[in-house]
């Protein structure tokens, strides 16, 4: 991901940029989670009934842990098979499956059924510190705990009860080994059930396998929240509309260099004078402006001096043309409402257009002259307006933007004469 930041230090950890974008990401592709749930979707091409040729080699590399299909649903750890010479690929397979059972055991935080608990290859069940398979009691029919116990007590069979049962006859002291290394890791009730979880396994159901949802399930396990949020919430948003802050910029617009300035206002990560003098870059931090005070993302924004006579003239102009008396809170004109406004999409517009020009202006030491402003978010207007004639959606261009095409401010889109 360094070249995302041209190889310099990351300003937004890989693990934030990978979530939704209502989490406060990008969704951006990570090679290393998609590489995971490619692999890890082949299980899907495992379970189907068709003996396909290339099922061959794996199935006959892990026949002695039972066939690649049935490992598959064995509560393995890959490093702790006896895989031989199998290829690499389809030890990463194993590997990465083994990886994404895990996550989402922990997502789910399921009680164990006990009494379904695989007893073949699982990382839990050890004999002289090795998971176990042994084939003869597999053919038997003998795969789960609940194969070793009396269906009537609910106790753990006799040795004879055993041999009796599946007519298979281990010597002595490998069946009480198998009981001994069960009865280690689990207390089992002859009473009943500890756990009565008789659910479909998750990976049963194919669609659960696709590499979109193997993906979604890798990259939650991985996703970061930004380290922003507290800063979102000291100015008294809610922890449960954060989610809609960090979406608001991509439902207002598709202009990618208003969406990516909020995404930095949101992050913290907009340079300041504050900041680059403590990074030694600039000998003072003073506003660009008023030239009095610290200069920060809060003071750019809201607190100069400047920039309140801005706003001021911000909410008399709106007042103007829609007939709304407002005033938004710190909270709405820096990260965005979180409610919905009367002409909720033009005042979004509205308010990102006006934070990236006072930004500009900041930059380049300019006042902030409302006139520049209004045709700013005139040209902003226009090219939704050029984009909704090509798309043929006149329509919802003129009703997003009927208030302001009401007062002359941008021009209404005409039915052409061919739709007459």
């Amino acid at each position: 991901m360094d070249f995302i930041w041209d190889n310099k230090p990351h300003k937004i950890k890989t693990n934030t940029l990978i979530g939704d974008k209502n989490e406060g990401g990008l969704k951006l592709s990570e090679f290393e989670s998609m590489n995971k749930a490619l692999k890890a979707s082949w299980v899907r091409r495992f379970n189907t009934e068709v003996n396909a040729p290339w099922k061959i080699i794996p199935n006959y590399m892990t026949r002695h842990l039972g066939g690649f299909k049935f490992l598959l649903s064995c509560s393995y750890k890959t490093k702790e098979l006896s895989l031989k010479n199998i290829p690499c690929f389809y030890s990463e397979i194993l590997n990465c499956w083994e990886t994404v059972k895990k996550i989402k055991a922990e997502i789910d935080q399921e009680k164990i059924d006990l009494y379904e608990v695989i007893i073949w290859n699982n990382h839990e069940i050890k004999i002289a510190t090795k998971p176990i398979f042994y084939e003869s009691w597999h053919k038997a029919g003998v795969t789960k705990v609940k194969h070793l116990l009396n269906p009537n007590s609910g106790k753990l069979l006799t040795y004879q009860e055993f041999v009796n049962l599946f007519k298979i006859k281990p010597s002595f002291t490998v069946y009480y080994g198998l009981l001994h290394a069960i009865k280690n890791k689990w207390n089992i009730s002859p009473s009943g059930r500890q756990s009565q979880t008789l659910k479909q396994n998750w990976y049963d159901d194919e669609e659960n396998l696709s590499n979109a949802a193997l993906h979604k399930i890798i990259v939650g396990n991985k996703y970061q929240p930004p380290t922003n949020e507290n800063r979102i919430i000291s100015y008294g948003v809610e922890p449960s509309e954060i989610k809609k802050i960090y979406k608001w910029p991509f439902s207002v617009t598709n202009n990618t260099k208003l969406i990516m300035f909020q995404f930095k206002i949101n992050h913290n990560i907009i340079y300041t004078r504050d900041k680059l003098k403590r990074a030694n870059i600039i000998p003072d931090d003073l506003c660009y402006l008023c030239k009095s005070e610290q200069h920060t993302i809060q003071h750019m924004f809201l607190k100069c001096s400047h920039v309140a006579l801005f706003w001021n003239e911000f909410f008399d102009w709106w007042s103007q043309v829609t007939s709304e008396n407002i005033k938004l809170p710190d909270s709405t004109i820096l990260y965005g409402p979180t409610t919905s406004l009367k002409h909720h999409q033009p005042l979004s517009l509205a308010l990102l257009v006006a934070k990236y020009f006072i930004y500009k202006c900041n930059l380049n030491e300019q006042s902030l002259l409302f006139s520049l402003f209004k045709t700013e978010l005139r040209e902003n207007i226009m090219t939704e307006r050029y984009i909704a004639i090509k798309n043929k959606t006149a329509k919802l261009f003129n009703e997003k933007w009927k208030c302001l095409i009401l007062k002359d401010f941008v021009p209404e889109i005409l039915p052409s004469p061919t739709s007459q």
